[in-house]
């Protein structure tokens, strides 16, 4: 009967093994569907597996379905309280969704775990500039670029930080930075010019919204924020064409201003 028992469990465990490794390999390979088949199997064997979860977590998440992916994580952390991949990624999962707040306190917690991890440093900084925690996502951003200085997006979102706590000197700097290896991103170019906008100093403004509007004639904003760039530097008439322009095309701000400062 003892040997009976023992093979029994050596088969157990043999097949946890080999649908582990097969669910691995498929999703390394992408193929989704028969990874999520290779870890429900896993899981009927051993419903304690807390790698198993995770990697089944994993899977969702590649598959965008990211409310499932939270739920194998939530296992997982339940079973390992300690690993910070296991926070990170949920945190991402929460990030996708758009719950914010939410991923702020997983990335919080794996930063914590991990606290070297540039990564994990500039995701919290980024959750942290969406729920308007500016001072701290400045830290988490700062300490993410002293980690990978090799990642331009590192120092692009800590110009955005820079900006948000008023450090427009700093948030030029990188920005300038960025875009001599990107000079055509248009975002960039924008939040510059509203960086100069930050300094008052209207003609570097101006320059890169007609560079903005060059890229992208349709922006929304540019058009606008360039009238008012041209206002403030005492062309007024200019601005006023423009205002009047964007005001027949239905910009109600545009109206407010040409009324206010033209007429």
């Amino acid at each position: 009967m003892k040997y009976i028992l023992l093979f029994v469990a050596l088969v157990w465990l043999t097949a946890c093994v080999d649908h582990k490794e097969s669910g691995e390999a498929f999703f390394a390979a992408g193929d989704y569907e028969k990874a999520l088949s290779s870890f429900d199997r896993v899981l009927e064997f051993s419903p304690y597996d807390t790698r198993t979860y995770f990697s089944r977590g994993l899977t969702y998440a590649a598959m965008e379905e990211f409310d499932k992916a939270i739920t194998d994580f939530d296992k997982a952390i339940s079973y390992d309280r300690v690993n910070a991949e296991f926070y990170f990624q949920r945190g991402m999962a929460y990030w996708h969704l758009e719950k914010y707040k939410s991923a702020t306190l997983d990335l919080r917690s794996a930063s914590l775990l991990r606290a070297d991890h540039a990564e994990t440093q500039f995701m919290l900084g980024r959750a942290q500039l969406r729920i308007g925690e500016f001072l701290s996502a400045n830290e988490s951003l700062e300490y993410a670029y002293e980690l990978n200085q090799d990642d331009m997006n590192y120092r692009y979102y800590r110009a955005i930080s820079r900006f948000r706590i008023r450090d427009f000197y700093g948030a030029l700097s990188d920005l300038s930075a960025y875009l001599r290896e990107f000079p055509e991103d248009e975002n960039a170019l924008y939040n510059r010019a509203i960086v100069y906008v930050g300094l008052g100093a209207y003609q570097g403004s101006i320059r890169d919204f007609d560079r903005v509007l060059e890229i992208n004639p349709q922006h929304e904003s540019a058009g606008l924020n360039r009238a008012i760039s041209l206002l403030r530097s005492g062309q007024s008439e200019e601005a006023c064409r423009v205002f009047l322009r964007l005001a027949r095309k239905g910009d109600e701000e545009a109206k407010r201003l040409y009324e206010r400062n033209c007429i």
